[in-house]
């Protein structure tokens, strides 16, 4: 997924950014029933990373050492600040960033 993300970014201006977290930016504070769809959103989304997160420990055989659930917090925080930094300069070096540090944490811990 965010590696198709970020050649999309290469490949066509980082115009649009990401839909969950443009709401956010724009409306999440101004209105409650926003506030708790943007929640649910986000907190899907880091349930399923969670997830992914889990099963490739288990295909790989590491041990949990790190809490699965706070680093897909992490990896989800990170790429929606990747996201807003490539989306304000134009750059695409902030989702490369975001590619190499978080992978690399959980399979450095992970060993």
């Amino acid at each position: 997924y965010y590696i198709n993300q970020i050649e999309t970014c290469v490949t066509e201006p980082m115009i649009r950014g990401c839909f969950l977290g443009n709401m956010a930016l724009e409306v999440g504070s101004e209105n409650k029933r926003f506030k708790k769809v943007l929640s649910y959103g986000f907190e899907s989304n880091k349930t399923l990373l969670s997830k992914g997160i889990k099963e490739w420990y288990d295909l790989h055989g590491y041990e949990h050492i790190l809490d699965v659930d706070a680093l897909a917090d992490l990896m989800q925080t990170y790429w929606y600040g990747a996201l807003q930094k490539t989306k304000g300069s134009g750059k695409v070096e902030p989702l490369n960033a975001f590619l190499k540090i978080p992978f690399s944490i959980f399979t450095d811990y992970a060993l």
